[in-house]
């Protein structure tokens, strides 16, 4: 059993296998990090109307969130905790790496 574990989860990502691979790997004690990367948008437009890319990515964001939190609490009711959290960037395999390194690293890294 591991004290923290790093869940890169991704849109297609099913959560009942989740639930159910966190359950055996994460300590009483421990905590599983639920993290979602998302790559930056291009500022979208057509001709004079154009959506900056922050909203676009807010709203990427927003979205990632709502379902991490779903999963966080079906976590929770399996005696599983968990936090999650979205983050931008352009490299999914660096992001993780990095995030790994500057949170008082993981025990474990687990893609289910």
């Amino acid at each position: 059993m591991y004290k923290k574990v790093l869940v890169p989860m991704s849109d297609t990502d099913n959560s009942p296998s989740a639930v159910k691979a966190l359950s055996g790997l994460v300590a009483d004690d421990g905590e599983a990090v639920l993290l979602h990367i998302i790559p930056p948008v291009n500022t979208k437009g057509h001709r004079d109307f154009a959506v900056p890319r922050t909203p676009v990515e807010e709203d990427n964001r927003s979205r990632a969130l709502i379902v991490l939190n779903r999963l966080v609490d079906e976590l929770k009711e399996a005696s599983v905790s968990a936090t999650c959290t979205v983050v931008v960037s352009n490299s999914v395999p660096g992001c993780i790496v990095n995030y790994a390194g500057t949170r008082r690293g993981p025990d474990r890294h687990v893609h289910p």
